[in-house]
């Protein structure tokens, strides 16, 4: 369905009206479930981590990266058929850029071509407002592009978040909902991410700082010199990109862009 061109917008726009639900009475013959409200206070306690179950891994000026070695999703605490990328790590760099900026970057899915060139597309699937739960949880299909090592990646993964207006700050959760009905081009490996929460906080007026936890079981063969070197080197990578597309946002005279979890309010 996607193009492997990273040269225009791969992104699947839908008609709201098409994917946005109040119930989820339906989907519940599929096996999986709704972020809570408590994932939130979970993600907090992640970046807290108030029993020390983060070791550091590395520190430069930008950037701090830890791995989570007790506690749910900790390497002393997964089974012995878990590989060793699906141990939980926990991110944190400095964003030189305000939150709202930042934030735009992140959700403005029609443009993520320009910066993240890993990006192979990506298609809402549907909206949930439920009672009683977090609203406007999006599902949405992802691809990663690979190379020549390591294949594509999809996913099928469901978010919600919320912002603070006191303190500018914004809460993202998520995880792969695999048992939602979408199928896996045979030339993709369908990943698994078992959690993601990231929070972007302002320092000052013009920076901001974003934090992310993750634990994802990428499924198939990966080298282990593949996964070492990912581990070190992605999240500078990371920052630079971004980085770069947020000034290209600028130069552009981009607006603030409102996502489809804020569309579904409407």
């Amino acid at each position: 369905m996607f193009s492997s061109s990273s040269s225009k917008n791969l992104f699947v726009r839908p008609k709201l009206e098409n994917v946005v639900h109040d119930s989820f009475e339906k989907f519940e013959k599929h096996g999986f479930s709704l972020m809570e409200h408590s994932d939130y206070d979970v993600l907090e306690k992640e970046l807290e981590d108030p029993e020390g179950n983060y070791e550091l891994l590395f520190e430069d000026n930008h950037s701090v990266m830890w791995k989570k070695i007790n506690g749910e999703g900790g390497k002393n605490c997964l089974s012995a058929e878990h590989s060793h990328d699906t141990v939980r790590h926990k991110y944190k760099m400095v964003v030189n850029h305000p939150v709202q900026i930042f934030y735009d970057l992140l959700k403005d899915y029609e443009r993520r071509h320009l910066w993240d060139k890993r990006d192979g597309g990506r298609e809402i699937l549907a909206i949930f407002n439920v009672e009683g739960k977090p609203q406007n949880q999006v599902v949405e299909y992802i691809v990663k592009k690979g190379n020549l090592i390591v294949s594509s990646r999809d996913f099928v993964t469901i978010n919600a978040e919320k912002y603070d207006e006191k303190t500018n700050s914004y809460l993202m959760i998520g995880k792969s909902v695999n048992e939602f009905p979408k199928e896996s081009p045979s030339s993709y490996i369908r990943g698994n991410i078992l959690y993601l929460g990231m929070k972007i906080v302002p320092i000052d007026d013009k920076r901001c700082e974003f934090y992310c936890v993750t634990q994802t079981n990428m499924n198939g063969y990966i080298p282990n010199f593949v996964y070492e070197w990912a581990l070190k080197s992605l999240p500078s990578e990371f920052q630079v990109i971004t980085d770069e597309g947020c000034h290209q946002r600028i130069r552009d005279g981009c607006e603030a862009f409102t996502n489809y979890y804020k569309l579904a309010k409407n």
